[in-house]
């Protein structure tokens, strides 16, 4: 009967992500568990355990049993039976081991790690990875020759584990250990001569005639030809392998040879901050890197100081000046006073370390650099509110204008419009992104002078993108509404990301300064050019108010990725029947992805809204935590939830993304159901099934065993399937042995499937 060991799999598994998370006291903590726990099964056990990983019963020490003996008695019993049971030792007690032994590594108590890698190199002599870890943390206590005779003796238990046992032994640790044994050999070599060149004092001399009987280093490669008896090839001499140590090496200066042309491709593998190090390694080297001025482009200064920023203002403003002066010196001619002024900037990223200096920081910002151009700026100022920005930006200076991408993560000054105005003053912006954590109310203030600034149509021309992402938790209302609102028609963008707000009801004058609306939606006319619309946990935002949108307007026929995912799901909501007056077919034609994710949709409504895709458009979908909507094999009238797998497939089979996450709905006769469907999905390359607690791995395997067959034997290329409790590790090892998918992701211990910045919007 095989024994289960799936608690040790996950003991080692969960030590290993708070290994990974660099946490390592806790995982010396699991470690630790587990190696108590391994010495807790019996005897017969181990065996058995030994056997199903198809290890050798026998201990592997050198603790090998004698044959029985020929000339003996068949009476008298054999000298096996009189001998003790040699010791044996759980399968992954090795690598238990060595995983403890890597914490204390990386915890600096290197006298413990290393008590853990002797006795891993006693327990398996012939287990090259335990000699690899002993020798480098001997080498971290700078015993080099201990660590030396460890490589050496490693080599040795290899030959004798090939040549004798037929053990076959990896040639990559053997690599790793001749390696490693070389480069303790010459820190041994050299150590030696740097003490034979220092002075020698009348005490140290007296002890040269003693030092003369002390053993002597001998070459591992020689001394074992010696022993055995052949005649040793002519190799260097100690003398020689020392003096030609002693040889001091030509240094060459690549930098300085390299071809011009060269240099750019050879520089730009550098960050801007590793660049300017090694400007300062020599005149020669900071001369060659400053003629390419084009590689200090991209600035990542975050949590940065003011006295850091400026002297960033400083470095700046010294790049042209040198550019100036190797240009003036070479050529003796002048250039243009434009580039001497300013020095432009592709990407800046800027955050303050200190929530004191981050309002001089930011305000500074726009004086010092108002002549720079600079294409990208990323701004995370969480305690600027957009009052404070607004005042510090200065209009129609040259790095405002020529701003194309702005990224700002800071707070909303919720009494007043006060984003307009910041919006307004980039002439240029083609890409918006606004992060709002926070939202600030003042006590006393008055603001009836103050009129509200909209984009003009000059502006329009240029912006492609916006992202509007707000803490839904302090964010109570809609910030650019009025900007939304009153956008005009003729603008070009395509991209429009709306998370976190306060959606106006319709036909309520509770916002000032916005029309009637017979729909919360109904400001998305303005975006007739559309393609891809994002619209997540937004406060008054439901899917049917937007699906009347989609019916009754024929607005977005460039409409190619479309995620909507509501707030709060109270009750199932369904298309009504297909009807030719709708415009439904005419905004989805185009469609490409879907995401449903969280919505109210019922498999009635979901079945329709398919039912106006172009199936060979439609690549991507998502209907992840649907509450609502239940997958049968047949459609059923009476039941407005079920969606029936025999129509609905047969809509989207050309799908290569399918998201059926964190489903109730989803287990093992759902699985049956998609693998009736298999030859649908000959198109599929992902499918995410995670948070699916009821699904087993028997389904998985089988579905994914029919998948297989019907796309004749092309397997899946990404399967996900993250905190299903039910699919164990042995499942997951058989498809990756039986090469059913190509990729697998399985995360026992992932505790949400949003996120943030990746497949989420919603913040926190």
């Amino acid at each position: 009967m095989p024994i289960d060991d799936s608690v040790i799999q996950k003991a080692i598994q969960l030590g290993t992500t708070y290994f990974q998370n660099e946490n390592y006291e806790k995982a010396k903590q699991v470690f630790e568990k587990a190696i108590i726990l391994t010495k807790s099964y019996s005897y017969d056990d181990l065996l058995t355990l030994r056997s199903q990983y198809g290890l050798d019963p026998l201990p592997t020490n050198g603790q090998v049993l004698p044959p029985p003996s020929s000339s003996a008695s068949s009476s008298s019993p054999s000298p096996s039976s009189s001998l003790p049971k040699p010791r044996i030792y759980h399968p992954k007690y090795i690598k238990l081991l060595d995983n403890r032994a890597a914490c204390w590594e990386k915890m600096g108590e290197l006298e413990k790690a290393l008590r853990d890698a002797t006795k891993m190199c006693f327990i398996e002599p012939y287990n090259l990875k335990c000699f690899i870890r002993k020798g480098k943390i001997l080498q971290k206590l700078h015993k080099l020759k201990d660590a030396y005779n460890t490589y050496k003796t490693a080599l040795r238990n290899a030959n004798f584990a090939t040549d004798s046992l037929k053990i076959n032994v990896s040639k990559t640790f053997i690599d790793i250990i001749v390696h490693q044994k070389n480069l303790v050999k010459d820190k041994i070599l050299s150590s030696r001569t740097d003490s034979r060149a220092r002075p020698l004092s009348s005490s140290s001399s007296n002890s040269d005639v003693s030092n003369q009987f002390k053993r002597k280093f001998i070459d591992p490669i020689r001394e074992q030809r010696q022993q055995n008896g052949s005649k040793p090839k002519r190799i260097k001499s100690q003398s020689n392998i020392e003096e030609s140590s002693n040889k001091p090496a030509q240094n060459i200066d690549f930098i300085a040879k390299l071809p011009l042309d060269i240099m750019p491709l050879v520089f730009q593998q550098f960050s801007t901050k590793q660049l300017i190090q090694l400007s300062y390694v020599s005149k020669t080297w900071h001369s060659k890197i400053f003629a390419f001025p084009h590689l200090f482009k991209d600035f990542n200064l975050n949590a940065i100081s003011f006295k850091q920023f400026s002297k960033f203002d400083d470095f700046i403003k010294m790049i042209p000046k040198t550019i100036h002066r190797q240009h003036h010196h070479h050529n003796h001619e002048s250039i243009d006073s434009q580039l001497i002024r300013s020095h432009p900037i592709r990407t800046l990223h800027i955050s303050s370390k200190s929530n004191i200096e981050e309002t001089k920081l930011c305000k500074n910002l726009f004086t010092t650099l108002q002549n720079n151009q600079c294409d990208n700026l990323k701004l995370v100022i969480p305690n600027t509110t957009t009052h404070h920005l607004a005042r510090y930006i200065i209009p129609k200076t040259r790095i405002v204008e020529t701003i194309k991408k702005l990224s700002l993560m800071m707070t909303l000054r919720a009494d007043y419009e006060y984003e307009c105005q910041v919006l307004t003053k980039f002439q240029n912006l083609r890409n918006l992104e606004v992060l709002f954590v926070n939202s600030m109310v003042p006590v006393n203030e008055s603001f009836d002078s103050i009129r509200i600034e909209f984009l003009s149509e000059n502006q329009l021309k240029h912006l492609e993108s916006i992202k509007i992402l707000c803490d839904s938790t302090k964010i109570r209302s809609f910030p650019f509404v009025s900007q939304l609102y009153h956008i005009h028609n003729s603008n070009i963008i395509t991209h429009l990301t709306i998370t976190g707000v306060t959606l106006p009801n319709p036909n309520v004058n509770g916002t000032v300064g916005l029309p009637l609306q017979e729909n919360q939606f109904s400001w998305l006319k303005n975006f007739p050019n559309l393609k891809t619309l994002w619209l997540e946990n937004n406060q008054n935002g439901q899917l049917s108010q937007f699906m009347k949108l989609l019916r009754d307007n024929p607005n977005f026929h460039n409409l190619e990725r479309l995620t909507f995912r509501e707030l709060a799901t109270p009750t199932g909501f369904g298309l009504e029947p297909v009807q030719d007056a709708f415009y439904y077919h005419s905004n989805l034609k185009a469609l490409k992805e879907l995401d449903l994710m969280g919505s109210s949709i019922n498999g009635i409504g979901l079945t329709r809204l398919i039912s106006y895709c172009l199936p060979e458009e439609l690549t991507k979908l998502n209907i992840g935590d649907c509450p609502f909507i239940k997958l049968q094999r047949f459609p059923n009238d009476n039941d407005s939830h079920v969606l029936s797998s025999s129509k609905f497939f047969d809509d989207v089979c050309m799908l290569k993304d399918l998201c059926l996450c964190q489903n109730g709905w989803l287990n093992d006769n759902s699985v049956k159901l998609l693998m009736e469907q298999a030859p649908m999905f000959s198109h599929l390359e992902k499918l995410d099934l995670s948070m699916n607690a009821a699904i087993t791995g028997v389904s998985i395997y089988e579905f994914l065993k029919e998948l297989k067959d019907q796309r004749d034997g092309d397997p899946l290329d990404y399967l996900i399937i993250d905190r299903c409790e039910s699919i164990s590790h042995i499942t997951v090892n058989s498809i990756k042995a039986t090469q059913l998918v190509k990729k697998v992701d399985c995360v026992y211990e992932r505790e949400n499937w949003r996120k943030f910045g990746i497949n989420s919007y919603r913040f926190p």
